[in-house]
């Protein structure tokens, strides 16, 4: 979408690819590093700001969050996002960018989309072992494409932005979930199950 490849004043370097095995923590110093920024390019500073609500769409280890855990995250993004792009305090013009970073990604998935219509397929790259507490049948395509779909609609409603995009998810999903009836939902990550979900997180100040 020409709105996250010439975002205005969004235009920020984008990693593209912030995956859970990207991002390294480093206690001592308070801090985190990112890796492999192969995937990097000049666009929407909101393409790295809705990877949690797009379910991490680049990559393999696919789970579910909690709303109340990718809702004041989102606001921490934001906040840092307006030290460098005041455009972000704005909420009409960060909306529209939050919104199209959204169908991006939802769009980015879609072209997959005929690979997994009559067999589901395991996302993860055979040449390398999953992590061992990670089975094979949690790569499947299929929940996180249907997930990924939800949350664009979900949101797109919510700020009332792309209508007719918006009308073109619902009916491509109606007809995902008519051909896939045995999909379940996106499971949440298991570090999330019976803890953070449905309690409040801390502050939103840093």
């Amino acid at each position: 979408m020409k709105t996250c490849k010439e975002p205005g004043p969004f235009t920020t370097l984008v990693h593209g690819d912030i995956c859970p095995d990207n991002v390294f923590d480093d206690p001592p110093n308070n801090t985190m590093h990112l890796i492999d920024f192969e995937w990097g390019f000049v666009g929407n500073a909101l393409l790295d700001g809705t990877y949690l609500r797009m379910s991490n769409p680049t990559c393999w280890c696919v789970k579910a969050l909690p709303e109340n855990v990718i809702e004041p995250l989102e606001r921490l993004y934001r906040q840092a996002l307006m030290k460098k792009i005041p455009a972000a305090a704005e909420d009409s013009l960060y909306h529209d960018a939050y919104v199209s970073a959204c169908a991006y990604w939802m769009l980015w998935r879609v072209v997959g989309l005929e690979d997994i219509l009559e067999t589901d397929v395991d996302a993860c790259d055979p040449k390398f072992p999953l992590h061992p507490q990670w089975r094979p049948e949690d790569t499947l395509r299929r929940p996180r494409n249907l997930a990924r779909f939800e949350a664009f609609i979900k949101v797109s409603k919510k700020h009332g932005r792309l209508p007719y995009l918006t009308h073109m998810a619902e009916q491509i999903l109606a007809s995902l979930k008519s051909r896939w009836v045995d999909v379940k939902p996106l499971e949440l990550y298991p570090a999330f199950v019976g803890g953070v979900e449905g309690k409040e997180m801390g502050s939103d100040t840093t």
